[in-house]
């Protein structure tokens, strides 16, 4: 009867477990989804948050209120990858990750099933900034289902919009909703100075 009990326990615990997991990874956010339009401004309960450095992260400095010459409103996101200083890896980039610190390791994930595309605008500080973009690419217990790398891009010194295709794609579990990587090797600087605005999911 014992051995009845404990079995019928676990049953009923992995029961409960797998239904956590199934409502976790179908989370569906409303589209479009914003990741950034200014500074403080959040799109709960779904919010994609850059909490996913990467690389010399040493060398990254990064700015989500800089007020000089947003695409649109008050603020945009600059970055700077400061290759002068000691590398390990010899690049550097920011996942933007649903929940923070998502790096496969929770069932967090987003179903973005049914969008078809990630827009955000850029612009360099010089305009010979090399830089690739990503969507998913989360890898371990609970990796994402897909991952999408576009570029490299080279940025202008103006404000341009880019648009990452999803169509296609598996979306039904997304931990990194954006994210960018810059190899040391491709950059003419040696500090690569870059902005970001007007990211979202559509």
């Amino acid at each position: 009867m014992k051995r009845l009990r404990y079995i019928f326990q676990l049953i009923v615990f992995f029961s409960l477990f797998s239904n956590m997991r199934t409502f976790a990874s179908d989370l569906f956010p409303q589209l479009p989804l914003v990741i950034y339009s200014e500074a403080f401004s959040y799109n709960k309960p779904f919010q994609f948050v850059p909490s996913g450095w990467m690389g010399d992260i040493h060398a990254l400095l990064a700015y989500d209120n800089w007020r000089q010459g947003p695409h649109s409103g008050d603020s945009c996101m600059k970055f700077v990858y400061d290759m002068t200083k000691p590398w390990i890896h010899g690049w550097a980039g920011v996942c933007w990750q649903y929940p923070a610190n998502n790096w496969g390791n929770i069932d967090g994930g987003v179903n973005l099933s049914g969008a078809t595309r990630v827009t955000f605008w850029a612009k360099g500080e010089t305009g010979e900034e090399y830089i690739f973009f990503k969507v998913g690419g989360n890898y371990g217990i609970f990796s994402d289902s897909t991952e999408i790398i576009y570029g490299p891009v080279q940025l202008t010194k103006e404000w341009n919009k880019y648009s990452i295709a999803l169509q296609g794609e598996d979306l039904s579990h997304i931990g990194c909703g954006f994210g960018w990587i810059a190899d040391k090797t491709e950059q003419v600087a040696e500090k690569l100075i870059f902005y970001l605005d007007d990211m979202k999911i559509e």
